[in-house]
């Protein structure tokens, strides 16, 4: 097995309540305005903020400009600036926090949903961070909400083969900046109730190298599962003035069906069941989402409180918003023995899963 030693979360500096957030959104719009096909009015766009079950957002940026009309390709510029900026200082934070040099990290593995651009924004985090320049890389493009998941899982499974390495993740998002550009798609309205921006980064170790503080988790397990013909169901495109988000209706639906026969895969293969996981962190994609998950697996209403809680304080931070929550449970102590799940659904749609399992050493 591999060790989580350290996962540090870091978010930007500008916080807002969710009521300004919907007050910056519809200040330059009409009342109704054009989403799309549907014409929204202001008093509906409010009760979709006031129910997507968050209260707080952090900002790269002040709110004002990240509402504020500007190019698609001075947004993207400032995107992949502040991306890279707050990546490198979690993965900073989370060597300190490992008691690990910047030098003896073997392996980098990034994700992030909208950094754009060649070279790729991971060569700017293993500069600044001081990473060696013989360090593996290996990027994780497009992944969306799962991304955060899916890095865990490549680093474990690098880990398995290089039981004496230390690998390190980053997933760094700012999708705010974007908030401006495609304000006429129905989805958009969506990701102003939703999305906010932060950063997390992961420390883990192969098992030879170090033995982790006794409340750290080892993984045991990763899986992957692709949902058949959901391809076009959510994911994001060039449109002609700027990124926007494409959702298919009934996500929280799907997540209900999809869930219990991907958990119950990844469970199996170790002659586990629902019933064995003491520790639950569902990526919080929304409130629905969240509820969508704990139905399909029929889980006890509190068992989804940490997603929640985070979902509440941050927003969807896409691939960093998981990371944040399992930093969250890693401080909660848990048992010698409690099993844990980790998992996140990205465009594709793809379920992301990991298995962890706290041993007390």
């Amino acid at each position: 097995m591999t060790s989580l030693v350290s996962i540090r979360g870091l978010l930007p500096p500008h916080r807002y309540a969710q009521s300004e957030f919907a007050d910056a959104a519809l200040a330059h719009r009409p009342d109704p305005f054009p989403a799309g096909p549907k014409t929204v009015s202001h008093a509906a766009a409010r009760r979709m903020f006031a129910n997507s079950g968050v209260q707080h957002r952090h900002t790269v940026q002040p709110l004002t400009d990240s509402f504020r009309l500007t190019s698609a390709a001075r947004a993207s510029r400032l995107q992949r600036e502040k991306i890279v900026e707050y990546g490198a200082a979690a993965l900073t934070d989370a060597l300190t926090d490992a008691g690990l040099r910047p030098n003896e990290v073997d392996l980098l593995v990034t994700t992030s949903c909208m950094a754009i651009g060649s070279p790729p924004w991971d060569l700017d985090v293993a500069r600044l961070a001081g990473l060696r320049s013989d360090v593996q890389r290996l990027p994780l493009l497009e992944m969306g909400c799962a991304g955060g998941v899916a890095l865990v899982a490549r680093m474990h499974q690098h880990l398995k083969g290089n039981l004496g390495q230390i690998a390190v993740g980053v997933a760094s998002e700012a999708p705010t900046v974007m908030a401006g550009q495609s304000t006429k798609a129905f989805s958009r309205l969506v990701e102003w109730a939703l999305f906010g921006d932060g950063s997390a980064a992961v420390v883990m170790t192969g098992a030879d190298r170090c033995v982790p503080a006794a409340r750290s988790p080892r993984v045991v397990d990763a899986m992957s599962m692709l949902l058949p013909d959901s391809s076009g169901f959510t994911g994001w495109r060039v449109a002609e003035d700027g990124i926007e988000t494409f959702l298919g209706p009934g996500l929280p639906a799907l997540v209900e069906t999809f869930a219990p026969p991907a958990v119950e895969r990844l469970l199996s293969r170790h002659q586990l069941t629902v019933d064995d996981v003491g520790v639950w962190v569902c990526h919080p994609g929304s409130a629905l989402v969240i509820d969508g998950f704990g139905k399909g697996l029929s889980l006890a209403d509190d068992t989804m409180a940490l997603s929640r809680s985070v979902l509440a304080r941050n927003g969807n931070i896409f691939s960093a918003g998981t990371l944040h929550i399992l930093a969250d449970a890693i401080k909660t102590a848990s048992p010698a023995g409690d099993w844990g799940v980790v998992a996140a659904f990205g465009p594709g749609i793809v379920a992301e899963l990991v298995l962890l399992r706290w041993d007390g050493r």
